[in-house]
């Protein structure tokens, strides 16, 4: 590994945080359900067989485990990431989980005192593209355009990260991350940051 690649891989140690399961500021009632947001573009995480309705994943067991504990009946809303966010702003859901942690966020909503999970976040490009070059990062990632979801802190700790290394790029923020991979997949944007859970096949890691 040269140099170049181990001060890269040190910078995006710095994009870790835990992520968890939000609460905005509500009074629950125990004859009512607690609406949550479930999560229809992280398939790993919570997803539901469209033949039999059965759901799975880390962030449903995670759930069903609190309401063992808690007695709570849930309400699943469904939709993409940033959709459910809008929702638990407005107050319209009562629980959403991964959410990665900030001070501002913890003055709007509550984070438990343990973290969910953590998370990686990575820049990545289409395995076939041969324009950004890990070797000459600094240059080829120049007036590149890179897809973030909306509403996410990745798009802060990536925009730190290019000021720190000088690379001047365009953040294209994506309310749906379907319509961002899609527009990675067809040469619209050059890359995407995610983290590598949500990673496609196709997609190879430029700074890990």
């Amino acid at each position: 590994m040269n140099r170049l690649f181990s001060r890269l891989k040190q910078a995006a140690i710095s994009f870790l945080l835990f992520s968890a399961v939000t609460f905005p500021f509500f009074s629950a009632d125990n004859n009512n359900k607690l609406k949550v947001g479930f999560l229809t573009d992280m398939p790993y995480f919570m997803n539901k067989d469209p033949d039999n309705g059965y759901m799975y994943g880390y962030g449903y067991d995670y759930l069903q485990m609190i309401a063992n504990y808690t007695g709570w009946e849930y309400e699943y809303i469904y939709g993409e990431w940033y959709y459910l966010w809008s929702l638990l702003l407005n107050g319209e859901i009562d629980i959403l989980e991964d959410v990665s942690y900030s001070p501002e966020r913890a003055s709007a909503m509550l984070f438990p005192e343990t973290p969910m999970g953590y998370e990686t976040y990575r820049l990545y490009v289409l395995k076939n593209n041969s324009d950004i070059n890990i070797e000459k990062i600094s240059q080829t990632l120049q007036n590149k355009k890179v897809g973030i979801t909306a509403g996410t802190i990745q798009i802060d700790l990536f925009k730190n990260w290019l000021n720190k290394h000088k690379i001047n790029c365009e953040i294209i923020p994506f309310i749906s991350d379907f319509d961002r991979n899609e527009k990675l997949a067809n040469g619209t944007i050059d890359a995407v940051v995610e983290m590598e859970a949500s990673a496609l096949k196709d997609w190879e890691p430029i700074i890990e």
